[in-house]
């Protein structure tokens, strides 16, 4: 009788062990956060806009930004240091706003924060490739966590314009 005891309390306890770690893996699915870079631009191709948006379903805690052009790597840039890395892609604009962000930022689910909102002084009408083209050589790193402390990456190229059939950006979990 003492051992069927004992075995229906281990059985007992493996149970709420398991139960704890399925409500706990539910939990950080249903609240993972997903970060996307928007890039927009409008139909004559003069403003070119660049959003982060959380697309996930929990909030995103930036950790860390890294901002690669050719061969340089600017980590956690200033406003002023990511204006000076538009400035190198040769892109004639008018008006420039540009936000840098910085970690330990908070990105809830469906907020969009404006990056760089860019408008070209030429007149010159462009196809949406020649857009982004100046570009091609900056790529934004982007670590951010998840409220349960799991790592992401955002991995994007400036330069790629977005397309309607294309593949979300590299956007995976790693681990340290």
């Amino acid at each position: 009788m003492a051992v069927a005891a004992i075995f229906i309390s281990l059985l007992a306890l493996i149970i709420a062990t398991y139960d704890t770690y399925a409500k706990r893996k539910h939990y950080s699915l249903s609240s993972r956060p997903l970060l996307n870079l928007n890039k927009e631009s409008d139909s004559s191709g003069k403003v070119i806009l660049y959003e982060l948006v959380n697309k996930g379903l929990g909030s995103a805690i930036i950790k860390k930004i890294v901002i690669i052009c050719g061969n340089e790597t600017y980590e956690n840039p200033s406003s002023s240091q990511f204006y000076e890395i538009i400035k190198t892609s040769g892109f004639k604009f008018a008006n420039t706003t540009i936000d840098a962000l910085y970690s330990g930022v908070g990105i809830v689910s469906g907020e969009k924060i404006q990056i760089i909102c860019l408008a070209e002084i030429s007149n010159i009408k462009k196809s949406i490739d020649d857009i982004y083209k100046p570009f091609n050589h900056i790529t934004l790193n982007i670590n951010y966590e998840s409220i349960y402390e799991e790592k992401f990456k955002l991995i994007e190229n400036l330069g790629e314009p977005e397309q309607l059939n294309k593949l979300p950006p590299t956007n995976r979990k790693f681990n340290n």
